[in-house]
Protein backbone atom coordinates (compact mmCIF):
# COMPACT_ATOMS: atom_id res chain seq x y z
CA UNK A 1 0.00 0.00 0.00
CA UNK A 2 3.05 2.26 0.80
CA UNK A 3 4.34 1.65 -2.45
CA UNK A 4 1.26 2.30 -4.32
CA UNK A 5 0.94 6.32 -1.96
CA UNK A 6 4.66 6.59 -3.21
CA UNK A 7 3.96 6.10 -6.96
CA UNK A 8 0.58 8.16 -6.86
CA UNK A 9 2.75 10.83 -5.15
CA UNK A 10 5.80 10.71 -7.99
CA UNK A 11 3.31 10.52 -10.90
CA UNK A 12 1.51 13.76 -9.26
CA UNK A 13 4.77 15.91 -8.62
CA UNK A 14 7.07 14.87 -11.78
CA UNK A 15 5.06 16.99 -13.99
CA UNK A 16 4.95 19.38 -11.78
CA UNK A 17 9.01 19.73 -10.91
CA UNK A 18 9.69 19.10 -14.97
CA UNK A 19 7.89 22.26 -15.57
CA UNK A 20 9.46 24.96 -12.96
CA UNK A 21 12.82 23.07 -14.65
CA UNK A 22 12.06 24.56 -17.63
CA UNK A 23 15.01 24.85 -19.98
CA UNK A 24 14.22 28.73 -20.66
CA UNK A 25 14.52 29.79 -17.04
CA UNK A 26 17.54 31.67 -16.57
CA UNK A 27 19.28 34.69 -16.96
CA UNK A 28 19.67 35.74 -20.88
CA UNK A 29 21.68 37.99 -22.51
CA UNK A 30 19.54 39.77 -25.65
CA UNK A 31 22.99 41.10 -27.24
CA UNK A 32 21.99 44.75 -27.38
CA UNK A 33 23.60 46.98 -25.14
CA UNK A 34 24.76 43.87 -22.51
CA UNK A 35 20.88 43.72 -21.63
CA UNK A 36 19.86 40.78 -19.53
CA UNK A 37 16.45 38.98 -19.49
CA UNK A 38 15.60 37.11 -16.46
CA UNK A 39 12.87 34.29 -16.83
CA UNK A 40 11.09 32.86 -14.74
CA UNK A 41 8.00 30.57 -13.58
CA UNK A 42 4.99 32.76 -12.01
CA UNK A 43 1.74 30.97 -11.07
CA UNK A 44 2.56 28.12 -13.31
CA UNK A 45 3.34 30.60 -16.29
CA UNK A 46 6.82 31.74 -17.60
CA UNK A 47 7.32 35.58 -17.58
CA UNK A 48 10.75 37.77 -18.28
CA UNK A 49 11.74 40.82 -16.56
CA UNK A 50 14.55 43.25 -17.37
CA UNK A 51 17.50 41.81 -15.48
CA UNK A 52 20.36 43.90 -15.93
CA UNK A 53 21.49 46.83 -18.83
CA UNK A 54 24.26 49.41 -19.94
CA UNK A 55 21.53 51.30 -21.55
CA UNK A 56 20.44 53.76 -19.23
CA UNK A 57 16.99 54.54 -20.41
CA UNK A 58 15.90 50.83 -19.83
CA UNK A 59 14.03 50.10 -16.99
CA UNK A 60 15.08 47.21 -14.62
CA UNK A 61 12.60 44.57 -13.58
CA UNK A 62 10.27 45.54 -17.02
CA UNK A 63 7.97 42.35 -18.19
CA UNK A 64 9.22 41.92 -21.87
CA UNK A 65 7.91 38.49 -22.19
CA UNK A 66 4.71 37.11 -20.74
CA UNK A 67 2.22 34.31 -20.92
CA UNK A 68 4.75 31.77 -21.78
CA UNK A 69 3.60 28.17 -22.27
CA UNK A 70 4.85 25.29 -23.92
CA UNK A 71 3.69 23.92 -27.12
CA UNK A 72 5.76 20.85 -28.54
CA UNK A 73 9.44 21.78 -27.71
CA UNK A 74 9.06 25.56 -28.07
CA UNK A 75 7.19 28.17 -26.15
CA UNK A 76 5.08 30.31 -27.33
CA UNK A 77 4.21 34.06 -25.30
CA UNK A 78 4.00 37.48 -26.07
CA UNK A 79 7.34 39.69 -25.84
CA UNK A 80 7.62 43.38 -25.45
CA UNK A 81 8.88 45.23 -28.19
CA UNK A 82 11.06 48.97 -25.91
CA UNK A 83 11.30 50.49 -29.78
CA UNK A 84 7.35 50.04 -30.56
CA UNK A 85 6.03 49.68 -27.10
CA UNK A 86 3.94 47.01 -27.98
CA UNK A 87 2.87 43.73 -27.41
CA UNK A 88 4.36 40.65 -30.32
CA UNK A 89 4.00 37.21 -30.38
CA UNK A 90 6.66 34.87 -30.07
CA UNK A 91 7.82 31.51 -30.01
CA UNK A 92 11.33 30.26 -28.13
CA UNK A 93 13.25 27.49 -28.64
CA UNK A 94 16.19 26.12 -26.22
CA UNK A 95 18.91 25.25 -28.42
CA UNK A 96 22.00 24.57 -25.90
CA UNK A 97 23.00 27.85 -23.88
CA UNK A 98 21.25 29.84 -26.70
CA UNK A 99 17.90 30.76 -27.15
CA UNK A 100 16.00 31.11 -30.43
CA UNK A 101 13.21 33.30 -30.58
CA UNK A 102 10.48 34.31 -33.61
CA UNK A 103 8.89 37.42 -33.17
CA UNK A 104 5.70 37.99 -35.41
CA UNK A 105 4.67 41.24 -35.88
CA UNK A 106 1.80 40.59 -38.36
CA UNK A 107 3.17 39.96 -41.59
CA UNK A 108 6.48 40.25 -40.74
CA UNK A 109 8.90 37.68 -38.77
CA UNK A 110 12.24 38.73 -37.01
CA UNK A 111 14.72 35.99 -35.73
CA UNK A 112 16.48 36.65 -32.45
CA UNK A 113 19.44 34.72 -30.70
CA UNK A 114 20.19 35.10 -26.84
CA UNK A 115 22.68 33.80 -24.73
CA UNK A 116 22.62 32.22 -21.17
CA UNK A 117 23.99 34.17 -18.80
CA UNK A 118 26.11 31.84 -16.42
CA UNK A 119 27.50 35.21 -14.49
CA UNK A 120 24.42 37.03 -13.28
Amino acid sequence: MRSLIFGLFLVIVSPMYAQSQSPVTGVWNTGEENTKVEIFENEGVLTGKIHSSDNKKVKIGLIMLKDLEAADGYWKGKIYSLKRQKWFDVLMKPNGNKLELEVSTGFYKKSLEWVRNNHN
